[in-house]
């Protein structure tokens, strides 16, 4: 995915949405997601698709969507997370 974002083959943003997608079609027998930020996350990459389009890209993950798992403590967003 990375290395189509930098080639401009795809943008962070077609990926985002595709991941959405994803999830609505397997939530309902995965029921992995306990919060989704859509809003947040649509922000987000629409900002890496305008860095990519100007060839400026963050590092080599670039655009790639990612999940983190909520016992990771994330600014301004509730976890499971203890300690």
């Amino acid at each position: 995915i990375a290395a189509a974002v930098a080639r401009g083959d795809t943008t962070p943003s077609e990926q985002l949405e595709l991941v959405i997608a994803r999830i609505g079609a397997t939530e309902d027998q995965l029921q992995a997601w306990s919060r989704l930020e859509l809003d947040v996350a649509r922000r987000e990459a629409e900002q890496l698709t305008a860095e990519a389009k100007a060839a400026r890209l963050r590092g080599v993950l670039h655009g790639v969507p990612v999940a983190v798992k909520d016992e990771v403590n994330i600014k301004r967003m509730p976890t499971q997370a203890r300690g």
